[in-house]
């Protein structure tokens, strides 16, 4: 609250008994509340992990892609320096 107001204190249980029960039902509804919120949890990281499964998998052949790549450029090299050689040869015989 903004202002100087005093907050609102709960008005005080009528028994021993009655504030036993509300304590109880409070912490009830506590302990579902936390359960939810520990159920949410588990689902979201059960969905990160299956995320981040498939994230490796994907990094995975974009890894070997790559590699591949690499060696045909490779390959492409050596025959393109090849027939430079060739060229030059077939030029001077």
């Amino acid at each position: 609250m903004l202002n100087d107001e005093p907050l609102p204190h709960p008005p005080p249980p009528a028994s021993p008994r009655r504030a036993e029960e509300e304590a109880r039902g409070s912490a009830a509804r506590l302990e579902a509340e936390l359960r939810g919120l520990r159920d949410t949890a588990g689902g979201r990281l059960r969905d990160m992990a299956e995320t981040c499964a498939a994230m490796e998998a994907r990094l995975a052949v974009a890894r070997e892609e790559a590699e591949m790549t690499a060696s045909k450029v490779g390959t492409l090299e050596e025959a393109l320096q090849l027939l430079h050689v060739c060229v030059y040869n077939y030029r001077y015989i």
